[in-house]
């Protein structure tokens, strides 16, 4: 699906036109105690980058998985119910 959390950020900036830089991502990681596709949390260091994507958010309804990560296996696109920021 993808190497890394800092990955999975930037695609679904990608997917909703958004530009982030690896370098504007101060940390992320997993969420931990989840079950099944994990929740990320992320820090940016700027709040221009957060607010970016929050504005754009919406363009994410009825958004999939399989959408933003088509080489995903098939398990967890059945699993995933959306994507949420």
């Amino acid at each position: 699906m993808y190497s890394s959390t800092e990955e999975a950020v930037l695609e679904v900036a990608k997917a909703l036109d958004v530009v982030v830089r690896p370098d504007s991502i101060e940390i992320s990681h997993p969420l931990k105690g989840e079950v099944g596709a994990k929740p990320i949390i992320v820090k940016f260091v700027s709040h221009k980058n957060k607010a970016e994507l929050y504005k754009q958010q919406t363009k994410l309804k009825n958004t999939f998985l399989s959408v933003v990560f088509p080489e995903s296996s098939a398990a967890s696109i059945v699993s995933s119910k959306g994507i949420y920021i």
